[in-house]
């Protein structure tokens, strides 16, 4: 079967991440061969897209009523395909993200990350899917009560957040990582909490840092989204008219995912003193490697890593992306 013939997410819910995979394989110059055996490996996993023909979406305004109703997946994705590929399918494209993108964070932010992909790919089929998916799932995350903001950057945001307020240890939901980012607002000290951000603040370069770091410091899946999202939300700002549109959700959605895992400086100081043993490979070697694994989120995250530190020279994405393969055994074979 092909890539869009798959539903978006797994029986149990969980994001299908065929497509991405697949395009940051070729991206990484994998052989037709080690393609193949990924898509193979991946697709015993998926489930058809079903049918369906009770919905009629006909303009943004029927979309829009679906939004986060979980449903009427293909007709939204052929609404879509039909917008995009019209003359004026660009300016199309950047009126949907702007509408989409205080629900950035949805389902673990898959929505955003698989257009990144698609939009890098030129694969209009896939943007479709994508939006398609983001309307489907649309969740608009919470702000603290408490009419302050964070006039510091994300990394400090989140270093202070804490301090003077207790927190739930361990991961808040039990489900999947959009289940924990969703049991935050809920928790006690919510609202007495200070993480909305001066527009001063929103700095895409810095938030990058600050992810990369946290994630070097916690060795966290739910983190490890939130450094794709990051690269994600690097490739479709070019199509918001408003770049604060898009950074803003960006910034609640990665302090979210942070405190949906209750993380303690005990956790981050051990996670930080084991990148001692980790070294680092080459950029040749982790993308053989790379192209040999299984795992999905190995592939996703070193394509990140490798593209990042193209830009930056930062050497944080190489560790990450080393300590990642490590790990992975599939990824020696």
């Amino acid at each position: 079967m092909q890539p869009s013939e798959w539903a978006p997410e797994f029986a149990n819910g969980m994001s299908n991440h065929l497509p991405m995979a697949v395009h940051a394989l070729q991206q990484m110059q994998a052989s037709e061969q080690q393609i193949d055996k990924f898509v193979r490996h991946y697709s015993r996993r998926l489930i058809p897209v079903a049918a369906q023909t009770d919905v009629q979406v006909h303009s943004w305004k029927d979309a829009e009523q679906l939004r986060g109703l979980d449903t009427a997946y293909l007709p939204l994705r052929d609404f879509f395909l039909t917008q995009l590929q019209f003359s004026i399918g660009k300016q199309n494209l950047l009126q949907f993200i702007n509408q989409l993108a205080p629900g950035l964070s949805c389902s673990a932010f898959h929505p955003l990350i698989q257009l990144a992909h698609a939009m890098e790919n030129q694969d209009t089929l896939q943007m479709a899917n994508a939006l398609a998916y983001w309307v489907m799932r649309y969740r608009e995350l919470s702000w603290p009560e408490n009419p302050q903001s964070s006039p510091e950057s994300l990394s400090a945001t989140i270093e202070n957040l804490l301090l003077k307020h207790s927190w739930p240890q361990g991961r808040l939901g039990k489900a999947s990582v959009a289940d924990d980012m969703l049991q935050v607002p809920l928790q006690n000290n919510f609202n007495r909490l200070v993480f909305k951000p001066e527009v001063t603040a929103l700095n895409l370069a810095a938030m990058e840092k600050a992810i990369i770091g946290l994630y070097l410091a916690t060795d966290d899946f739910t983190i490890l989204h939130g450094v794709t999202a990051t690269y994600a939300v690097r490739v479709i700002t070019t199509f918001s008219a408003e770049p604060t549109l898009i950074l803003e959700p960006l910034w609640q959605g990665l302090v979210t995912a942070y405190l949906s895992k209750g993380f303690s400086t005990v956790h981050h100081t051990h996670t930080l003193a084991s990148l001692q043993k980790v070294s680092v490979y080459s950029v040749d070697e982790l993308r053989q490697r790379a192209c040999n694994s299984l795992d999905d989120h190995s592939i996703k995250l070193v394509a990140v890593c490798l593209k990042m530190y193209q830009i930056s020279a930062d050497k944080d994405y190489l560790l990450a992306a080393s300590r990642k393969l490590k790990n992975d055994n599939s990824a020696t074979q």
